[in-house]
């Protein structure tokens, strides 16, 4: 057994070097001038090269795979000093590096096989994209200096082509899996509250939601044939969700989500306002997996669960990830004296991964889901002089609502990775069915009297969405190790969609609404990045989108087209500044609104990564049946003060011709400690809501409001044991609001009171 040390630093590595052949790998860390070396050997096996090989210290370990020796990926692995295990973080794409902070010297010595004898030395422009900078001069700080305190845990940074988010030239928001479990995010509503510029109203019905980004929003009724798409872009693994009713869902297993804000060109139909990537944890080399179980407020109940691993080893990969949960609901109506915002998940995905050859892999990936909520339990206004969105009354309908959602999509990617670059081409399908029933006039009784008139009221009503889509995508991306990179692909979705819109007058039917639509979607786009210098770096887009949408079954067509681009140029002034302004023209399907967007923005980090300081300004105009021009600003901030403690908070500002400035703001703080042999991992954030303005014409409007949600995480080995709460401070508010005066009546959907839960999750 050989032990290697690495110089002052008093790093030591264990390793087995039998006799014979072996392959030397130099890992070097550059810190304050002084270098330091850490060196492994190990022997190649007979039928291929290593797959793998680990240095192990107990503040850092650093894991190298690879499918080819000159193709690298690698992932560090950060932890405690003094305990077992730790959380992996992967480099998702290959690389070789070299700078002034780390260098990996890769060579083959006594080489047994011809195609391995190359030497490879990795370029200090391949480390800037794909390496985390902070997170480097961190974990290097600490260990070189020996100020790591026990129990003192560094945070797991993801890095991923092209860039980390601090040198993404674009106002970009992260959550890792570690920010995703420490925020208790488990609803695309949790993350937007969270996201300055961000806000999304719950309209009471599985899939229908208001969602706006920096003053745009979709236009139209959510179910007509005319109705435009949500101004953001929505992928989840790869694949878009382009109707807006599959925007809300459950979120598990997941790895990261990103948001990105602007006009993001090739990103998306309708990525007008941004795009957001949520991407979900992919099959591992290794087994491993987890099963939480838990409890809330009102009998509520969660299941939660992932496995994965080879299957045969280095060729087959699977995994499989579920969650299960329900719930009596917290929300009373007064009139049939039940809960009446139930809710009933069940969720479950599986991916299989094979990897036939070193340059082609095949990825299967199947979604299946099923949920049931309370819906049409608005809260209603008989009474003129109290009607106002600051009184809150409990629902008193006198029909129980619900709200019913079945789906399931089946995706398969096939790449290949060649010298010259990527080539992946991806099928979808997806198939939604969603049902809707409930009181129509949200009223106890049959009729109203409003200022000496009664009307008869006795509604219900029921409706349907049927979602068929088909989707196929080619793309081919250039290798990042050249100065010039460049994507290309093309585009095609077909999408079957009927909604039907059904109401009755106690057992009399008064309206029935049919529409059917096939629509037809075709787009080519390309990005181009080139870096003009090692610092100046210039980036464009451009899509081209073609549109035919036939109605069913008069035959009816109607045609459009949109082009959407756009331009980027950045500077990075220092390792840990970066300065960017951009352009860009979008449009919201089927483009009968064109935005053109400037933006300036830059990207900080001072004192040693303790301090990330980020904003940007933007002005936007949009054209259409009204010209509006937007203004805003954004600023997003992290202070790390002490060991452990880490502050953060953003600010977004809009203001447009139309509308008074809307402010979102967002401020938090965790902290990580330990106690003996357990580790704790404390998360508050607190989001306040201004005053909300319901009807702009008689200034109806809703007093500011503070939501507060905590979460306390206790690791012991494996064993986790999370206490967690939402609106703590038992805020009473609504979701939306209708101020309709038509017969003296106001409705409006309460959002959730104080909820307090407790998870159980054991690692495996």
């Amino acid at each position: 057994m050989d032990k290697a040390t690495a110089g002052s630093a008093g790093l030591k590595i264990g390793s087995s070097a039998p006799r014979g052949h072996f392959v030397h790998y130099n890992l070097y860390f550059r810190h304050y001038r002084a270098l330091q070396a850490l060196q492994y050997r190990k022997p190649p096996l007979q039928h291929e090269f290593p797959n793998s090989f680990l240095f192990d210290e107990g503040a850092i370990r650093v894991r190298m795979t690879w499918q080819t020796p000159e193709k690298v990926r690698a992932c560090f692995v950060k932890r405690n000093f003094g305990c077992k295990g730790g959380k992996i973080g992967l480099f998702s794409r290959k690389f070789s590096l070299n700078s002034s902070l780390f260098c990996l010297e890769f060579a083959k010595k006594q080489p047994r096989f011809p195609a391995f004898s190359r030497r490879n030395l990795l370029t200090k422009q391949a480390l800037k994209r794909l390496l985390p900078v902070s997170a480097l001069i961190l974990c290097v700080f600490q260990i070189m200096t020996n100020s790591v305190r026990a129990g003192t845990t560094l945070k797991e940074v993801e890095v991923y082509w092209p860039e980390t988010l601090q040198q993404e030239p674009m106002p970009t928001t992260g959550f890792d899996a570690h920010d995703v479990r420490a925020a208790e995010i488990e609803d695309t509503r949790d993350f937007i509250e969270l996201t300055p510029n961000v806000t999304l109203d719950d309209e009471g019905v599985l899939g229908s939601t208001f969602l706006t980004i920096r003053g745009i929003t979709r236009g139209d009724d959510a179910d007509s044939p005319t109705a435009t798409d949500i101004p953001i872009a929505i992928i989840i693994d790869g694949v878009p969700q382009n109707h807006h009713r599959l925007f809300r869902q459950k979120l598990f297993d997941v790895s990261r989500i990103e948001i990105s804000k602007g006009a993001q060109g090739v990103r998306g139909r309708n990525a007008m306002g941004g795009a957001i990537h949520i991407t979900t944890k992919d099959p591992t080399h290794e087994p491993e997996g987890y099963l939480e179980a838990g409890i809330f407020q009102n009998k509520g109940r969660t299941v939660r669960g992932a496995m994965g691993g080879p299957i045969i080893d280095n060729v087959l990969l699977y995994r499989l990830a579920g969650t299960y949960e329900e719930g009596d609901g917290r929300i009373d109506n007064g009139f049939l004296g039940r809960k009446v915002d139930f809710r009933d998940d069940e969720n479950l995905r599986a991916k299989l991964r094979f990897l036939p050859t070193d340059v082609l892999s095949l990825d299967f990936v199947y979604n299946t889901y099923r949920s049931e909520k309370g819906a049409f339990y608005d809260s209603v206004f008989t009474d003129s002089e109290s009607r106002n969105s600051d009184t809150f009354l409990e629902p008193t309908s006198n029909v129980p609502g619900h709200s019913r959602r079945r789906g399931n999509d089946f995706t398969l990617k096939m790449a290949a990775d060649f010298e010259i670059g990527m080539l992946t081409l991806r099928r979808t399908r997806t198939d939604m069915d969603e049902t809707s029933f409930g009181d129509g006039d949200f009223l106890p009784d049959a009729s109203i009297t409003y200022e000496g008139t009664t009307h008869d009221l006795d509604y219900t009503n029921a409706q349907n969405t049927e979602v068929k889509t088909i989707a196929h995508e080619l793309g081919w991306s250039s290798n990042e190790e050249n100065r010039f990179h460049w994507t290309a692909g093309w585009f095609r979705e077909k999408t079957r969609w009927k909604a039907t819109d059904s109401q009755a007058k106690g057992e009399e039917l008064v309206s029935d609404s049919d529409s059917k639509s096939e629509d037809r979607h075709q787009a080519l786009f390309a990005e181009i990045d080139y870096d003009v210098t090692e610092r100046l770096k210039s980036s464009g887009s451009l899509r081209h989108d073609r549109y035919d949408r036939k109605q069913l079954p008069s035959g009816d067509r109607a045609y459009s087209s949109a082009r959407k681009a756009r331009l980027a140029l950045s500077y990075q002034f220092t390792d840990n500044n970066l300065l960017y302004a951009s352009y860009g023209v979008s449009s919201q399907q089927p483009g009968r609104t064109v935005q053109k967007t400037y933006e300036v923005g830059s990207k900080n980090s001072f004192f040693g990564q303790r301090l990330t300081l980020n904003g940007s300004g933007y002005l936007s105009r949009a054209f259409g049946s009204t010209d509006v021009m937007t203004k805003g600003f954004e600023w997003n901030t992290t202070v790390r003060l002490l060991d452990g403690w880490e502050l953060f908070g953003g600010m977004g500002l809009t203001s447009n011709t139309t509308a008074d400035t809307l402010r979102t703001y967002n401020l938090g703080a965790s902290y990580r400690f330990s106690i003996g042999s357990t580790k704790g991992d404390f998360r508050l954030d607190v989001v306040p809501r201004e005053k909300t303005y319901w009807n702009k014409e008689d200034g109806e409007y809703q007093e500011p409001i503070t939501l507060c949600n905590a979460k306390l995480t206790l690791t012991r080995g494996n064993f986790q044991l999370a206490f967690w709460g939402k609106n703590l401070l038992d805020e009473a508010y609504y979701d939306s609001f209708n101020d309709d005066r038509s017969w003296g009546t106001g409705t409006g959907l309460l959002g959730q009171p104080r909820t307090i839960g407790m998870d159980a999750r054991y690692d495996f």
